[in-house]
């Protein structure tokens, strides 16, 4: 079987600016620096405790922030919007059942 030819052509750049490359940049996914420290002043207020309402009365450690009202909902990204949870099960069992509501 013959060999393929080299090639000795750069594949063509789609033209990246470095603006481009900044904003999708490691470590700046859901809103980046502001979602983080929201985030951390959300987990700070509800003491790192789970405020679900399965949680309510159990020590459960808060891992995530999650929307009260989902922003699918009209909710907003407002403080008094916004409540710590637990990553399992009680984030992924709200959202389950907000996308089963949803459909």
């Amino acid at each position: 079987m013959p060999d393929l030819p080299q090639r000795h052509t750069k594949p063509k750049s789609k033209g990246v600016t470095k603006h481009e490359v900044e904003d999708k940049a490691w470590g700046n996914g859901r809103g980046g620096r502001p979602w983080r420290r929201k985030r951390e002043r959300i987990l700070k207020r509800d003491g790192y405790m789970c405020q679900c309402p399965e949680c309510k009365g159990m020590k459960r450690i808060a891992t995530e922030v999650d929307h009260i009202i989902p922003l699918s909902q009209g909710g907003t990204d407002d403080d008094s919007n916004l409540m710590a949870i637990a990553g399992y099960p009680c984030h992924a069992r709200k959202t389950a059942r907000e996308s089963a509501a949803s459909r």
